[in-house]
């Protein structure tokens, strides 16, 4: 972004108008450094982009593991080791733990972050802040979101179904890690879970988080390097970057803002979920002279910090962690002997009491936090609050101070061929775990949160589905290049190619088996109370079960591979009046079957349901190999349902029977009813409005009777193989077509009948 801006810089020092604090009299005896330029120092020496490279170079050229630089008057101490960043960030943390932070997100014109816990001076405020977090983060707290956590865990196994296959799959996987990251720290936050991936709290914070590690790097904006750029009227040429600066305020205050009021409501009304936000409002300690705004200013920044923490570099942990599966078969290969051996072959999840006896896989998390450090540069900077003295080197107060993770990383002395990925070198006492999570007073106060969510998603990545390498032409392996793209906070890594399939189909259908469900038992009648009763995100399952009614309820956006209602070796299932939603922006295996009937259940009735924006609505037998479970059973019933804005499967039936009556189909873009592989369907007194292919037979060797249906810009399909099913087994009043849309549109639904 420095080029950009370059145009401003020339101005201001040519009109003399960059301010340099530059030491003359007796001069202090800095550790190491390159040469420097006058007045700018080494603004040029430390390339944006891989600071923590450039860093490490430095200091193998110097032959110092600790390295000072002066950036435009602003002196910046870096530590290439552990040893360096422990003597000064751990053991002398009471003069090393002041913020210096990038003047694009602290300055209250640009972004005003200046109030995150995570951004503050070292003093009363950042205190009572971080005494706040430690009460909810601390080991035995967090276990109350263990719950949390493995369900977000699970939830993202069943999204990653299907996305084995198809292009770009590293963007679309490195995206169901941040939705997973996210979802679960937005809920430890506030309460709340998020609808879908497009729910504009999840949308609006993301690009917020995103916004603010752009900012923190000090290379990424002139104005980190020269504060007095931030006086630049906006209508000064090359300024534009201001603009940027308001629009991501806008951002985070929004970002900020809505969810706090959001929970502060369902606190009010009694109404809400465990949170720590929640907690807070209603048993926050008293701060003597601190007023009510003030306070809520407080909880409100607090709250956020949350999300910010806890989102994008653990989805970046594990990014990495498929970069290394990737790059080392052998390592995943032991790992997942591993789980095999403690919890068994596809027969469950894990779970965190199984992490005792996971020895190599929790090596194998450590070494992917060593071997590609989340944050190369340390996170936020250091700040020194009072002159100091170390090895004999003066470090004056008001110094930034950075541990180069990465340099650490890499220090050969520690780490034995240390670019190798090898989970076995923690076997060794004398090796400590890598200073992932920060040092001292600074450390991490969510750590031991993102250490539960670190093992959930990867153990039950491990157990689930094997990372591959892609293959070429001929059939051999390629060994994809792991390299860093461009640095945040956090140390994005550029897209490579894999393969990602489900271990065995034993394992697929475990993770089926655990998608967001809630099961309906026999005798059981799930009723909406109200009219907007239902559930979002997720499903209801029937499964060996008889006597269910499921009525009034609005189900909406569950994504695959759970269906809105999905019914299993059941009988005996009426479901009536519901409202079956999703959209269409998503690609059409994002979210599966709105209604889906399988494995040999009968007797199945869907009336007066509306199903709208959904891509596979309702399929009926649910595979092409399963013809022994399905004949002679799947007996189903559709009537006075409304088909809105659909794509096809209304419904796709096999080898079953399927009585389809005074229906209304709008807008349907492939096709309608599907007869297949011996299905028989009667389709009678069905209105067809702007619909492709209403009734389908030939194509995959089923049979239709349709009788007195009306076309509206619909042409019926011409090559309709005859069925033998010309009545019902059952009595019935049969609608006129005529009739159809008036009666439809006004009493199909949720919200018709109450409860």
């Amino acid at each position: 972004m420095i080029d950009g801006q370059t145009t401003v810089l020339a101005v201001l020092v040519a009109s003399g108008l960059v301010l340099v604090r530059h030491c003359f009299g007796q001069k202090l005896r800095h550790p190491p450094s390159l040469r420097s330029l006058p007045l700018i120092g080494h603004v040029f020496s430390i390339p944006s982009g891989l600071e923590h490279i450039n860093f490490m170079k430095i200091g193998k050229q110097l032959k110092s593991d600790i390295v000072y630089l002066n950036i435009m008057g602003q002196p910046l101490v870096v530590l290439n080791s552990a040893q360096a960043a422990s003597d000064l960030l751990d053991k002398r943390s009471n003069i090393y733990s002041d913020r210096i932070n990038a003047p694009m997100v602290t300055d209250p014109t640009l972004l005003d972050w200046s109030d995150f816990a995570g951004m503050l001076p070292y003093g009363d405020l950042w205190r009572r802040q971080i005494r706040r977090l430690k009460v909810w983060l601390n080991p035995r707290a967090v276990r109350q979101f263990e719950g949390l956590q493995q369900d977000e865990a699970r939830k993202l196994l069943g999204r990653l179904l299907n996305l084995s296959k198809g292009p770009g799959l590293f963007q679309r996987v490195k995206y169901q890690f941040f939705f997973t990251m996210g979802s679960a720290a937005f809920e430890m936050s506030y309460g709340y879970r998020f609808k879908s991936d497009q729910d504009p709290f999840y949308v609006n914070a993301v690009q917020t988080t995103h916004n603010l590690f752009n900012a923190t790097m000090m290379s990424n904006f002139l104005v980190n390097a020269f504060p007095i750029l931030s006086y630049v009227p906006d209508w000064f040429p090359g300024s534009e970057w201001k603009q940027t600066a308001r629009k991501w305020r806008d951002q985070k205050n929004l970002a900020i803002d809505v969810p706090y009021e959001w929970t502060k409501q369902q606190v009010a009304t009694g109404d809400f979920q465990p949170s720590v936000l929640s907690a807070l409002l209603q048993d926050d300690e008293d701060v003597p002279g601190l007023s009510a705004a003030e306070r809520e200013k407080e909880l409100k920044e607090l709250a956020y910090t949350l999300f910010v923490g806890g989102t994008d570099t653990l989805a970046t942990a594990i990014v990495n962690f498929v970069a290394a599966m990737v790059t080392n078969p052998e390592a995943q290969a032991k790992a997942q002997a591993e789980i095999d051996s403690i919890i068994g072959y596809a027969t469950r999840l894990p779970v965190l009491s199984d992490e005792p006896q996971l020895l190599y896989v929790r090596r194998l998390i450590l070494e992917v936090l060593r071997w590609q450090p989340v944050a190369p540069t340390g996170g936020p900077p250091h700040g020194c609050s009072e002159d100091d003295i170390y090895r004999g080197y003066n470090i004056k107060k008001g110094t930034i101070v950075m541990g180069n993770q990465w340099a650490m990383s890499r220090n050969e002395a520690f780490y034995n061929d240390p670019e190798k990925f090898e989970p076995e070198r923690f076997l060794d006492p004398n090796i400590a775990p890598f200073p992932a999570f920060g040092w001292g007073r600074r450390k991490c106060p969510g750590m031991h949160f993102a250490e539960t969510s670190l093992f959930l998603v990867i153990s039950s990545l491990l157990a689930n589905f094997n990372f591959a390498r892609k293959k070429d032409n001929n059939g051999e392996e390629v060994v994809p290049v792991i390299e860093g793209d461009y640095n945040t906070l956090a140390l994005a890594l550029k897209p490579f190619e894999f393969d990602l399939q489900p271990r065995s189909e034993k394992h697929r259908q475990l993770v089926l088996d655990n998608g967001e469900v809630v099961d309906v038992e026999s005798n059981t009648s799930v009723l909406g109370v109200g009219s907007n009763s239902g559930l979002t995100g997720g499903g209801l399952r029937v499964k060996k079960s008889s006597n269910v009614i499921i009525r009034n309820l609005r189900l909406s956006k569950s994504p695959a591979p759970t269906d809105l209602v999905g019914i299993q070796e059941s009988t005996n299932v009426w479901v009536d009046h519901n409202t079956f939603s999703s959209d269409l922006d998503h690609s059409k295996d994002y979210y599966d079957g709105a209604f889906d009937v399988s494995h040999g259940s009968d007797f199945i009735t869907a009336s007066w349901n509306v199903f709208t924006n959904h891509y596979k609505t309702s399929l009926v037998g649910h595979s092409d190999k399963n013809s022994a479970e399905d004949t002679g059973h799947l007996r189903v019933t559709y009537h006075h349902n409304y088909f809105l804005n659909v794509n096809s499967r209304l419904p796709s039936l096999r080898f079953g029977t399927g009585h389809i009556y005074n229906n209304y189909y709008k807008n349907v873009a492939t096709s309608g009813v599907d007869s297949r592989l011996g299905a028989q369907v009667l389709v009678e007194g069905n209105t067809f409005d702007s619909v492709t292919s209403p009734i389908a037979t030939t194509l995959h060797g089923g049979y239709a009777v349709q009788r007195d249906n009306i076309l509206i810009n619909t042409t019926m399909n011409s090559d309709l193989a005859a069925g033998t099913l010309s009545t019902a087994p059952y009595s019935y009043s049969l609608d006129a077509a005529n009739t159809v849309v008036a009666t439809v549109t006004k009493s199909a639904g949720a919200g018709i009948v109450t409860f």
